[in-house]
């Protein structure tokens, strides 16, 4: 897993424009728009949501979106995202010629269909055969696996079908089903036991760690999965530009760096984590939502970063308390509470308020340069660090050659902060670096698995209002339970 994220791994974010419509666009500013048909998806797409407040980027965009923008730029052209709702329709988009590209994470295989060429490959990923750690003993080859049957089941993925037939050239006996619509509903039959085993590439299953934890790679099969885009076949002119584009990314390192920046924080929770955080939503959460939605929407954020940062700030324990003094839901200081106006930090809507705001304006101090995602994550660092360390690491950065606006940089350079002699000659001295950096991994993947527990509701660009009694709301939003939106897809 570490050698993909090295090997795969962020460039620096240009702020996104783009328009968002089921129609193709008039022209716009003398260029035709680059018509995108889309599936939206982990690291594909994810719709921008309505209302006046400041989503973080997990909201707005995803890593193939983030490709296609900086191709537009490139090209002069403004992007326009068509939402399409499966592989399907966007292929069908294509050929009637409403969309110049689809990126819906297709598998590159060797007949694409008819009318369709593929570009060159944005990830190239080992397929492993994926077990239950805590259900099953890991095979350890293709021979462990001819005793399984119909407990192989596999998604309905190209790739993943040639890589069988070709292991069944090796081993006749060997048989499967291919049941599954999709590489995450395959995941949640092995969770669940459905399954045995199931194939996935070790991005696939990355970036679905999150959600299915006691899953793991137990053998690699010697074949890679490419994801690519989708052009039509008489498109050779855009299907250059396109893949001299993708060539050019590689080259310079930015394809690796821009995966990095979307992906490269959802290998830090593990088993127990991500159960005791489950547990917690359910029986914790539910209590301080409203007032974390209400201060998200006074101060421009997603509800559920501020869920994400104040569970790694207490766990949701109102009378949380640190060995430094901090305390309450967001752990604040006695000093910033005071400055905040919060009269009492064990109150949880006071804390919750007081963070909130502190926040914002962390993230207005760091000026109009440094744009999102960066901006909230560097807001969040100096909220772990202080203000004043955290530019000792931005310079740190720009004196390495590296931005000073951009998380991924400064990053590497927030461990320098604690080592002396060299830490005491920096202006505001020594601090724990890497507590910060770890700090804001952790709350991005926090973030990142709220996002798949408390999906937005459609058409709105929040959950659904709550109800409250005696002052705590009554439930959270409700979310499709695993069986419901998954395990339907597996079981018949």
């Amino acid at each position: 897993m570490n050698r993909l994220l090295r090997a795969l791994a962020l460039l620096w974010l240009a702020p996104l424009h783009l328009t968002v419509s089921a129609t193709s666009p008039a022209k716009s500013d003398g260029y035709q728009p680059l018509r995108v048909a889309v599936v939206a998806g982990i690291g594909v797409y994810q719709p921008q949501p309505h209302g006046n407040f400041r989503a973080s980027f997990h909201s707005v965009s995803g890593f193939e979106t983030e490709l296609l923008q900086r191709f537009s730029t490139s090209e002069q052209r403004p992007l326009h995202i068509i939402e399409v709702p499966d592989t399907a329709a966007a292929l069908a988009a294509l050929k009637r010629g409403e969309a110049d590209i689809a990126a819906a994470h297709f598998s590159r295989t060797y007949n694409p269909a008819k009318d369709i060429q593929w570009s060159l490959p944005i990830i190239s990923s080992p397929v492993t055969v994926v077990h239950n750690i805590r259900k099953n003993i890991a095979p350890g080859s293709a021979l462990d696996l001819l005793a399984v049957g119909d407990h192989l089941n596999i998604a309905n993925d190209d790739c993943y079908s040639e890589i069988m037939r070709q292991l069944q050239q090796q081993f006749p006996e060997l048989s499967w089903q291919q049941r599954a619509v999709n590489t995450e509903a395959a995941l949640a039959a092995v969770e669940a036991g459905i399954a045995t085993f199931t194939l996935a590439d070790q991005h696939e299953l990355l970036i679905h760690k999150i959600r299915f934890p006691t899953l793991a790679a137990a053998f690699d099969t010697g074949r890679t999965r490419q994801i690519v885009w989708a052009l039509r076949a008489d498109a050779s002119t855009l299907a250059d530009r396109v893949n001299r584009f993708i060539s050019q990314l590689h080259f310079r390192g930015k394809l690796s760096e821009q995966y990095q920046l979307s992906f490269g924080h959802l290998n830090r929770l593990g088993v127990d984590t991500v159960s005791s955080f489950r547990t917690l939503t359910t029986e914790r959460l539910p209590r301080y939502a409203e007032w974390l939605q209400q201060a998200a929407d006074k101060f421009g954020y997603d509800w559920r970063l501020l869920a994400a940062m104040s569970y790694q700030e207490s766990r949701w324990n109102p009378s949380a308390k640190s060995p430094t003094g901090v305390r309450g839901f967001m752990m604040l200081t006695r000093k910033t509470a005071y400055e905040l106006n919060v009269a009492d930090r064990t109150d949880p809507r006071q804390s919750i308020f007081g963070g909130a705001k502190f926040l914002r304006s962390l993230s207005v101090r760091l000026g109009p340069e440094v744009t999102e995602p960066n901006r909230s994550w560097l807001a969040l660092a100096a909220y772990n660090i202080g203000m004043g360390h955290l530019r000792d690491a931005r310079q740190l950065s720009y004196e390495a050659g590296d931005s000073p606006n951009l998380w991924m940089d400064i990053k590497q350079q927030l461990p320098l902060l604690a080592e002396k002699p060299f830490c005491e000659t920096l202006r505001h001295g020594c601090a724990r670096g890497q507590e910060a950096a770890d700090y804001v991994t952790k709350i991005r993947a926090f973030y990142d698995l709220l996002h798949r527990l408390q999906p937005n509701t459609e058409g709105q660009h929040r959950s659904p209002g709550l109800q409250q009694t005696h002052g705590v709301p009554a439930a959270l939003p409700s979310t499709p339970t695993l069986s419901d939106s998954l395990l339907k897809d597996v079981v018949n």
